[in-house]
């Protein structure tokens, strides 16, 4: 006969009713009563609420281990790359955001310059030079277009560099 034991006193019940009122296995119980989470006050005999406050300490604070951890494992993973950062400037892989603008500027400032010039060597026939500048000063417009769509997407400022502004790409010829 497979009848459920009997309890011996109001409010005490065994490992099998403990297990299944938590929905847990009647070892994991008895692992959670040795490691001192539900305390025994006999052999197999608990109190009902002792075994469920107990299991709710260890779920509260299993919950607040994972937390803890989670946040260790991100702060580790922020050094990680923060040192990895540092090692690619030393190795010259990497450089300051402020360098990088500066030498862009730079590079563009340059390319503005010979595209200005670009018109008078080219002939000495004024028609064809207004042509020839036009065509210059598109080409300056869209590619200012297209530094200013760059900025917005990838640029961690959101704003393009000076040399590159559509509303400062100045003028062609005079």
């Amino acid at each position: 006969m497979a009848e459920e034991p009997q309890q011996k006193q109001p409010g005490v019940i065994n490992t099998e009713q403990a297990a299944r009122l938590l929905m847990i296995g009647a070892e994991r119980v008895r692992q959670l009563a040795k490691d001192g989470w539900i305390p025994k006050i006999d052999r197999d005999s608990y109190y009902l609420v002792d075994v469920v406050q107990g299991y709710l300490r260890y779920r509260n604070d299993a919950e607040r281990r994972a937390t803890k951890s989670g946040a260790d494992a991100r702060v580790r993973e922020a050094r990680a790359e923060e040192i990895n950062l540092r090692v690619g400037v030393r190795a010259g892989q990497l450089m300051e955001h402020a360098e990088h603008v500066a030498l862009i500027e730079e590079l563009v400032g340059h390319v503005r310059a010979e595209l200005g010039g670009l018109p008078a060597r080219l002939t000495r026939d004024l028609p064809e030079r207004r042509r020839i500048e036009k065509a210059v000063y598109e080409l300056l417009q869209r590619l200012a277009a297209r530094a200013q769509e760059m900025a917005r997407v990838g640029g961690p400022s959101g704003q393009p560099v000076a040399a590159v502004n559509a509303d400062n790409a100045g003028s062609m010829g005079g």
